[in-house]
């Protein structure tokens, strides 16, 4: 071998020895109290921070924006956000089922406005993100509405609650904690109980950083979280209700409007030849086309779902909640 050869070989050696691992996946999540457990694994250092680094940021929006320009890696969303996102070419795996919205998505009018005032003509508020577009959608359709029939108004859900005071807005669509904390100022007059199923919070990577070694440390996270959230104990739930801005009785009253699916549940959520999330997601698709919040003509995006393992928890008796 000659010289040169010896040194080019050397070269490669010390360069692939020295190369650098890659940096922690980014997980951006919002406010809504279904994504706490992750927080609380991060509180409590079950969450791999040389693997994994958590920002919470604002709003949907902000968190979408975040995924889309790669500022996140990772993030928690609706799935008829992760579909749409999906639909826009961005490559995204779901690594787990976050929660089942069952009561904690809300249509709230304002409290001094009775159940006979017309809603045809109402000033709504929504984020203006797809979740609040679908929770819209249904609530309109529920009362043989069409949207020309009320005045939409984009607001974040943190600037609901002024507006509602000030009477800029009648209604408006949000998610606990906010319903928590509006309430004597608002009431719910629609919510996610009615949709059984339909909204569904799940935990997605872009499928280039989908690796063994990230999915498995954030599903540990997860399930450590929601044990943590689901312990009972006040304690425990006191970190999360100051987080939230919630009281501790308050918390637990907000905690009964989402199911958080068990990892035997992840099981029958993610796995199969066809698994459950997929025709879930296939089945929402087809009432957000019908809802016209998907472009026109967009067929059904390719939404990567990755298989629930024995190593991430008990896989066995599991059902879709």
């Amino acid at each position: 071998m000659t010289l040169a050869a010896l040194a080019g070989a050397g070269l490669y050696l010390l360069s692939s020895h020295l190369q650098s691992p890659a940096p922690p996946v980014k997980v951006a999540c919002n406010q809504w109290l279904g994504y706490e457990p992750l927080l609380l694994a991060n509180d409590h250092g079950t969450l791999d921070t040389g693997l994994i680094r958590l920002a919470t940021l604002p709003s949907t929006t902000e968190v979408i924006r975040a995924l889309q320009h790669g500022a996140a890696d990772a993030a928690t969303l609706t799935l008829d956000e992760a579909l749409t996102l999906a639909a826009s070419g961005l490559p995204l795996t779901v690594v787990a089922v976050a929660d089942v919205s069952a009561g904690a998505d809300a249509v709230l009018l304002r409290s001094d406005l009775t159940d006979n005032t017309p809603l045809r003509g109402l000033r709504i508020g929504y984020e203006g993100t797809a979740v609040g577009a679908y929770v819209l959608s249904r609530f309109l359709s529920h009362h043989a509405l069409e949207l020309a029939d009320v005045h939409l108004t984009v607001a974040q859900p943190d600037a609901h609650a002024e507006a509602l005071e000030t009477r800029t807005l009648d209604a408006v669509v949000t998610y606990e904690p906010f319903i928590s904390r509006m309430n004597g100022l608002a009431r719910p007059v629609f919510t996610s109980a009615a949709l059984p199923g339909e909204i569904v919070d799940v935990l997605v990577v872009r499928t280039e950083r989908a690796t063994p070694e990230i999915t498995a440390a954030l599903r540990r996270a997860w399930v450590s979280g929601v044990s943590h959230l689901q312990s009972g104990d006040d304690a425990a739930l006191a970190v999360s209700a100051r987080r939230q801005g919630l009281s501790v009785p308050d918390l637990r009253q907000a905690l009964t409007g989402i199911r958080f699916p068990l990892p035997a549940d992840q099981a029958a959520y993610l796995n199969g030849v066809v698994p459950a999330l997929g025709r879930q997601a296939s089945d929402l698709w087809a009432v957000m086309t019908q809802a016209r919040l998907t472009g026109h003509g967009t067929r059904f995006p390719t939404l990567a779902i990755l298989p629930w393992a024995p190593a991430d928890g008990t896989v066995a008796g599991g059902s879709p909640p």
